[in-house]
Formats: C-alpha cells, sequence, structure tokens
C-alpha cells in the first residue's frame, strides 16, 4: 500500500512539471524528507530523483526485509547482532551472522543516502534563490573527505572531542574486559570480518557526513530560517537527532554530542567540515572497541589485519 502511494505522489510532481527558476527551497526540504527522490523533481531534475529514489528505498527495502518489521531508528531496524550480556552459551561450532550484517549496511546505505540527498537538493535550491548564508556550499567530495583534511583534524574544537571519545571508549572496554564478558557464539571469521567493516567502515562513513548534512546542513539551518536564535535551532535539531536513535542511554549521549556538534555549526557559520570530523572519528573509536568487545566475548584473539580494516 505504502509503495503504490508513494509512487502516485512522486508521478503527480513529476506531471506537475514545476519551474526550476521558482522552486522554493524550503519545500524542496521538506518534501524531499518525507519522499525520497521529490526534491530532484521539484527542481525539474526527475531522472536524478527517481536514481536518488531508487538508492535509497532499494537499499533500505531491501534490508528491511532481511531483518523483519521492528521499530525503525536512524540505523535502521535492530538486527540479530551479537549482544553482550544476553547470552552466557559458549557455542561448539561457528555461527554465520552474514545476513543479519548485510541488513545492517543495507539499510545505513540506504537511510544515509537519502539524508545526503535531502541536503544536497536542498542546497541546490536555496542556491538557486539566491541564498547561501550559513549552508555549507563545499563539493561532496570535500564533505565526506573532510575527516582526513589535517585542518579540520588539527583544530582544538575538533581533537579534543576525539581524544576524549577515544579515552572514554579505551576505559569502558577495559571496564568491559575486567568485569568479564560473558560468551557469546563464536561467529565465523567471514562474519567477524563483515561485523569489522559494518563498524569500523560503514558505520562511520554514514554517521559523518550524512547526518550533519541533514541534522545541522538543513533541519538546523531551517530551524534557525524560523527563529532567528541558535538557542532555538541547536536544542531542537538536537532532540530530534536524539529521538531518531534507541531509547536508552544512547539518546542521552546522542543529545549531549548533537548539542555540541550544533555548536559548532553554529560556530563555524554552516560549515559542517569540524563536526563531520568530529562525528567520524568518534564513530570509528567507538566501531573499534564495539569489534574488540565482540572478540573478547568470543574468547577470540581479534585477526592481525584488523588494523587494515580500521584504516
Amino acid at each position: 500500500m505504502f509503495r503504490h502511494k508513494y509512487l502516485a505522489i512522486f508521478f503527480i510532481l513529476l506531471l506537475l512539471d514545476f519551474n526550476t527558476a521558482s522552486a522554493n527551497y524550503h519545500l524542496v526540504g521538506w518534501f524531499n524528507t518525507a519522499i525520497p527522490g521529490s526534491g530532484r523533481v521539484i527542481l525539474g531534475e526527475p531522472l536524478l530523483g527517481a536514481g536518488e529514489a531508487a538508492l535509497s528505498i532499494g537499499a533500505f527495502g531491501y534490508g528491511y526485509r532481511l531483518t523483519g518489521n521492528g521499530p525503525l531508528t536512524l540505523d535502521g531496524t535492530p538486527t540479530q547482532l551479537p549482544k553482550f550480556g544476553t547470552n552466557t552459551r559458549r557455542s561448539t561450532t561457528e555461527e554465520s551472522i552474514t545476513t543479519p550484517l548485510y541488513a545492517d549496511m543495507l539499510q545505513e546505505i540506504g537511510i544515509k543516502s537519502h539524508l545526503s540527498f535531502v541536503f544536497l537538493s536542498y542546497r541546490e535550491a536555496a542556491k538557486r534563490e539566491g541564498v547561501t548564508a550559513g549552508i555549507d556550499q563545499s563539493p561532496v567530495n570535500d564533505l565526506f573527505l573532510a575527516p582526513f583534511k589535517i585542518e579540520n583534524i588539527a583544530s582544538a574544537w575538533v581533537l579534543i572531542p576525539i581524544v576524549f571519545t577515544g579515552l572514554v571508549s579505551f576505559i569502558d572496554f577495559k571496564r568491559s574486559q575486567n568485569d568479564g564478558l560473558p560468551v557469546v557464539p563464536r561467529l565465523t571469521p567471514y562474519s567477524n570480518f563483515l561485523y569489522a567493516v559494518d563498524y569500523q567502515v560503514v558505520s562511520p562513513n554514514g554517521s559523518g557526513a550524512p547526518e550533519e548534512m541533514f541534522y545541522r546542513g538543513f533541519l538546523q539551518h531551517e530551524l534557525r530560517s524560523a527563529v532567528d536564535s541558535p538557542f532555538f535551532s541547536i536544542p531542537l535539531t538536537s532532540a530530534a537527532f536524539a529521538f531518531s536513535h534507541e531509547p536508552g542511554f544512547g539518546r542521552i549521549t546522542a543529545a549531549i554530542s548533537g548539542m555540541y556538534l550544533g555548536y559548532l555549526a553554529d560556530r563555524y557559520s554552516g560549515n559542517l567540515q569540524p563536526g563531520i570530523t568530529v562525528h567520524f572519528w568518534s564513530s570509528v573509536m567507538l566501531g573499534i572497541e564495539t569489534v574488540f568487545l565482540s572478540h573478547e566475548a568470543q574468547r577470540t584473539t581479534p585477526p592481525t589485519a584488523l588494523s587494515i580494516q580500521i584504516n
């Protein structure tokens, strides 16, 4: 039913043949948030809009089918991945979690590509109206490569939170290790490899640029346009960011980090690269801890090639 409604709305937008010179950038952003690809259709680029919709809906939809129904979060729906503290049996044989990991990565690609497309359509529409202030105009590749630029990493506003996150992750790992982790089923080598790729490559790339582009580049800018005060736009954006995560302690940490990332975007007048750098490397740190905890719980030694996967 949902699929048919989406297609109907998409083709209605296509038939309306919007004037590209008068496309309202607010309309473009919000329409594209609700309906993947519709922003490009409004901008007079239907084929590009169809391509964006196909990638976002196709990747997420297939990943969602592999997991079954569940509560939707910023990273998709929960999958059957190892949960520390829920399984005290040692498996005598290796178990494969390849399908859930593929589902996790496909959902990540689908959702985060959609977040990126929303910002890019919004930025293009605003630029056509002559609105560029407070909206990062960096090329897409520069946004995704921001975490690897020395000028971004060297900033104290970026480096200090990254180092802090690394220290917290290390302390948490040692504490969990010393407390004794319950043994989870031993995974196959390929599942362990995919687990590392998911948490150390796919997740950081999905969390860094796409989330900053949508939450700080689009949503925070929209709220700032409505009420010209960072004391309005930053808390509301952080609340939306937090509630898009799974309930629990993760929402608290997301709210705190969201406030800081919102402050960075405001401090740098809409430049997203410092926030992307913080977000990316923080996700890498947490991903490293997650992978090592997984190996610890399996009573295995992390593979020697893990450093290559991290880099």
